[in-house]
């Protein structure tokens, strides 16, 4: 059945209030407030987890309420981050999820009479379905400690009394992006990038490849500049794996990063590695365009990439 949005917020509401065992309240942007309208009626023995993207972006703008947090914490709630996550997942008990296009806000729920219009629906999990939500739980989502809410406390305050900086070149610093990341063994085909950088700037939408990386990079066309490409670029998981592969190996070339890229996919089945080899050109284009975080060195027939933070450390 296809719900609008006060009809979604309603029937979220009700479900979290029926619950006897668990809730998760997956959403890009939460809001205080609307946590609190639709987990008011719950039960204190039902165990909830929240999940935001928190990204320095949606703090800074007020997308999402820091106080989240201090809410989740005050009623024995569990709180992660998923940077990446861009989707609104609300299950009940396991036996209900609510999709949608409404993030957790007043705005997204209608609890304010301006709300946005949205849709949702209501399904019946299948047991692979309840399988890749538990495999997010479990891998993708990094769950908030007192101790690193302090660190985001403490640079979002900065971030905003430098009020002058464009928002899209807002980035944590090296210490809470490493506690926020988990590292990213493998990927899948659709998680690869299939353009050049420069072709972002100038993006054609009757290209589909093209249109698969703005989307996977979750671009915004009214603000295309390089710095909004590169900071999506770092929070992309093909950025999280190679940046991984050069943690483990170091300086890698490129016939070793076809290899690793090509036992790292998990597609059935695999590209063959002349495709491997083609994705693995694209990455080269990236590095040249991530000048500050990759180093490249020519050889005779190949070149080798580096993290210019491992250089630099050496």
């Amino acid at each position: 059945m296809l719900l609008g949005s006060l009809e979604f917020s309603e029937e979220l509401a009700s479900a979290a209030e029926s619950c006897s065992s668990s809730i998760v309240l997956a959403s890009a942007f939460i809001k205080t407030r609307a946590l609190t309208a639709i987990l008011k009626a719950a039960k204190p023995s039902t165990s909830v987890s929240v999940i935001a993207r928190w990204r320095p972006q949606d703090l800074v703008s007020n997308a999402s309420d820091l106080n989240a947090y201090e809410f989740c914490v005050e009623h024995e709630y569990q709180f992660g981050i998923s940077q990446n996550f861009h989707g609104k997942l609300y299950v009940l008990d396991r036996t209900d999820v609510l999709l949608g296009s409404a993030n957790l806000t007043t705005q997204g729920l209608a609890l304010q009479s301006k709300g946005n219009i949205e849709f949702g629906a209501k399904i019946r999990p299948r047991v692979e379905d309840i399988e890749k939500i538990n495999k997010f739980l479990k891998e993708e989502v990094i769950w908030l400690s007192s101790t690193l809410y302090s660190s985001i406390c403490d640079e979002i305050s900065s971030m905003k009394s430098h009020c002058n900086l464009p928002l899209e070149t807002l980035k944590w610093s090296n210490a809470v992006t490493q506690a926020l990341e988990k590292p990213v063994s493998y990927l899948w085909v659709s998680e690869l990038l299939f353009r050049k950088p420069s072709r972002l700037l100038n993006i054609n939408f009757n290209d589909s490849l093209e249109v698969h990386d703005f989307e996977l990079l979750n671009l915004d066309v009214d603000k295309l500049n390089i710095p909004a490409i590169k900071q999506a670029f770092r929070s992309s998981k093909v950025y999280l794996w190679i940046n991984n592969q050069l943690k483990t190996h170091q300086k890698v070339r490129f016939g070793k990063l076809s290899h690793l890229l090509h036992n790292a996919l998990l597609d059935d089945p695999k590209p063959y590695r002349k495709e491997v080899k083609d994705f693995v050109a694209v990455m080269y284009a990236w590095f040249e365009f991530m000048e500050e975080d990759f180093e490249l060195s020519s050889y005779n027939h190949t070149t080798a990439v580096e993290l210019k933070t491992l250089q630099s450390s050496a």
